[in-house]
């Protein structure tokens, strides 16, 4: 009696240790539009609409583009950059974004003086968040992804 006991307490645990779990994220390629906010030593920039596009790589790494992107308040020029090798980590809720230190791309060259650290962020559902350092300098993100509007048919 107490045999066949144990082996349907085996067969009811095996039976839970069966049980699908849920997957990860598979991370995908995404614009999204939100704030980007630098706290340069000259004062705060707020870039509001601005436009990232997150792409994962086939190696469980990412680039973030950051288009159009003014860092201090007297900058002449808006810059498009690229922060390579954000390294992934996916679960059944949210894709994890960090890197410890990259060297952005800016203009096709890298600009070592404004290395990346500290980049830390999520994609949950339709929303992304970072938060990283620019050679030091502050530099967060909230932005949802970039649906393109419907058009209406023409009549």
């Amino acid at each position: 009696m107490k045999l066949k006991f144990f082996a349907i307490a085996l067969a009811a645990l095996a039976l839970i240790a069966c049980e699908k779990q849920p997957e990860p994220i598979v991370p995908e390629q995404a614009d999204y539009v939100g704030t980007l906010t630098v706290e340069a030593s000259t004062g705060t920039v707020v870039n509001a609409e601005a436009r990232v596009d997150f792409l994962p790589y086939q190696d469980g790494a990412a680039e973030l583009t950051l288009y159009e992107v003014k860092f201090a308040p007297g900058m002449p020029m808006r810059l498009d950059v690229v922060v390579p090798g954000i390294d992934l980590t996916s679960t059944p809720e949210k894709v994890i974004l960090s890197c410890d230190e990259a060297i952005p791309i800016a203009l096709g060259v890298e600009f070592p003086k404004y290395k990346v650290t500290e980049l830390q962020g999520e994609i949950v559902g339709d929303k992304l968040t970072f938060s990283l350092k620019f050679g030091g300098i502050p530099t967060t993100y909230v932005g949802e992804k970039y649906v393109e509007p419907a058009t209406e048919p023409a009549k």
